[in-house]
């Protein structure tokens, strides 16, 4: 993305908060990042002791972003919560997503493309978990003026990734690997979720039934071309 117009979206991010304020809104929630955290200093990363190392403009932003939603409640007590999201997957997500791309392929039997040797690690959450921590944060009235990472803890490399993808679907998939990304492709990336796991009440969804759930989905076939 060009990353002029990406640093623009912290007008968008003035003009809400401002908005909000003069419309009396009772709460305001932003929708930041785990790239906040940037190349991690610590693993897992937590939301209050891990430095933010934030370099590439999509996080600078998501980063500013969270500073104007803190000085907002000082300034002018406009009450806030801001969510850290990891790597979510489900339904209708685009195939430029990595667990969406690599599912589409290995169900076509094509291969599946790593940049670099596969060797970053991430991890991955269900849709569902990450909608019914929201829901119940914002029916409970959870987390006011507070910040938490909303994503798995399962660690993961992008390998292992596309290795458990061909095995779940029994794909004839090969795996090709490509030049490594210049820049924004981190080596490590995992949230210290135990507040996320308490606000959820239950276990995640694991990664194996997650994807079995996207090879059901009617909509996600027709969307790839798998159906």
């Amino acid at each position: 993305a060009n990353p002029i117009l990406v640093l623009n979206d912290i007008d968008g991010i003035k003009n809400v908060l401002t908005l909000s304020k003069n419309g009396n809104v009772k709460h305001v929630y932003f929708s930041s990042s785990s790239e906040v955290y940037g190349e991690p200093v610590e693993i897992p990363q937590n939301e209050y002791s891990t430095p933010l190392n934030s370099r590439v403009p999509y996080a600078v932003v998501k980063n500013v972003g969270e500073c104007f939603f803190r000085s907002y409640w000082q300034e002018y007590q406009l009450p806030y919560t801001i969510f850290r999201f990891f790597n979510t997957y489900g339904p209708n997500q685009s195939t430029d997503f990595v667990i969406p791309r690599f599912l589409a392929a290995a169900l076509k039997n094509e291969n599946i493309t790593i940049y670099g040797d596969g060797s970053q690690t991430r991890t991955f959450t269900y849709v569902d978990d990450t909608i019914d921590t929201m829901m119940n944060i914002f029916n409970k009235g959870l987390l006011k003026n507070d910040v938490v990472n909303i994503g798995s803890d399962k660690l993961m490399t992008i390998l292992d990734l596309a290795k458990s993808i061909i095995a779940i679907t029994g794909s004839k998939s090969q795996i090709e690997f490509l030049p490594p990304l210049k820049e924004g492709d981190m080596t490590r990336r995992q949230p210290d979720n135990s507040k996320m796991r308490e606000i959820l009440g239950r276990e995640l969804v694991s990664l194996e039934q997650g994807i079995k759930n996207l090879m059901k989905d009617n909509l996600f076939l027709q969307l790839t071309g798998v159906k």
